[in-house]
């Protein structure tokens, strides 16, 4: 199925144990472009935190309702590489 990356942004995200957050931006690899990785936005649940998703957890995408389901609990989440958001 072909659809627009971008249009995924804002979309809600759907873990394995319940709603954790939105998608906050997409990062591509810089030699091929194929999509690497959601940055998702927690704030819903962890205030003020940004976490990297791998694109292989992604299960499905539902456009109408503006939602994805991802492969992760929130305690696989909540131990992911997050990004800093004041670096030097």
């Amino acid at each position: 199925m072909l659809w627009d990356a971008l249009g995924l942004k804002g979309h809600a995200i759907q873990g394995r144990d319940g709603p954790f957050g939105t998608v906050n931006d997409l990062l591509f690899d810089d030699r091929t472009w194929r999509l690497r990785w959601l940055v998702g936005d927690t704030s819903y649940w962890m205030p003020h935190r940004m976490v990297l998703l791998p694109i292989h957890s992604m299960r499905s995408v539902d456009p109408g309702r503006r939602r994805v389901s991802i492969a992760l609990t929130m305690a696989q989440i909540d131990a992911s590489a997050g990004i800093g958001l004041d670096p030097p």
